[in-house]
């Protein structure tokens, strides 16, 4: 029994520097008693400090925020679910933390949980927003909207700027197809129809030009550029496109 346990702790070990998730147990009673792993250890930088002392760490916009959440886990819900930056001497971290306060007599005596070292994820998410950022000020200056059409619903996913040029505020309506035909020019009517359903039909490309009122009242002329995604099945799921 003694092997397998052994072999168990080794096995959990080898997994958690894998996925470089480290596990702990600080008590919040007696410290001495507080145990961690040695993947929590290299995460946090630790050497033969106790568990709390990971708090003297926290980058000081982060402090409150991370007790925050330690006392709402302690005295409302019992789980502790935070992600923090970490200064360190290899420079900073973006750590999240989850756990599960264990009680006695109702006050809380200890928690059980993990850290996870995420600061490439969170490097990746604010590439991400800056990406975005930069592609939703691109089309404001050029004054270029793109879509998503979903055929199966005629659900429409419009870019900011696509709410823009039709006289509205981003994100504010939920949109279909069909409800935005209403701004179309009475006499263009059949050429988005005819436009659309051929390149449905055929699964090609359009490219065609329309007049719109936009929800002010404006008088506007589209240039509309799409094509057809097909799904696994070769039928078409969607269109994507431009304005």
């Amino acid at each position: 029994m003694a092997n397998e346990l052994k072999e168990s702790e080794l096995q959990l070990l080898e997994a958690q520097e894998i996925a470089q998730i480290g596990s702990f147990t600080w008590n919040f009673i007696d410290d001495s008693k507080s145990s961690f792993s040695a993947q929590t250890q290299k995460i946090l930088s630790l050497d033969k400090q106790p568990i709390s002392s990971f708090t003297n760490n926290l980058h000081p916009a982060d402090k409150t925020a991370v007790e925050t959440a330690l006392q709402k886990a302690k005295y409302e819900n019992g789980l502790f679910d935070c992600e923090f930056k970490y200064v360190t001497s290899e420079g900073d971290k973006m750590i999240w933390s989850r756990g599960v306060i264990n009680y006695k007599e109702n006050i809380p005596e200890s928690m059980t949980g993990t850290v996870m070292d995420v600061t490439e994820r969170y490097k990746i998410l604010n590439d991400l927003r800056e990406s975005e950022k930069r592609f939703n000020q691109a089309e404001a200056l050029t004054h270029i909207g793109n879509y998503i059409w979903k055929l199966d619903n005629n659900e429409l996913k419009w870019s900011d700027e696509m709410f823009r040029i039709y006289g509205m505020e981003p994100n504010t309506e939920k949109l279909t197809f069909d409800q935005i035909l209403k701004y179309n020019h009475t006499d263009d009517n059949d050429i988005v129809k005819t436009n659309t359903e051929e390149a449905i039909k055929n699964q090609q490309p359009f490219d065609f030009y329309y007049r719109i009122f936009a929800k002010g009242g404006q008088l506007k002329i589209l240039h509309a550029r799409g094509e057809l995604v097909k799904n696994e099945n070769g039928q078409p799921e969607k269109v994507i496109g431009t304005v």
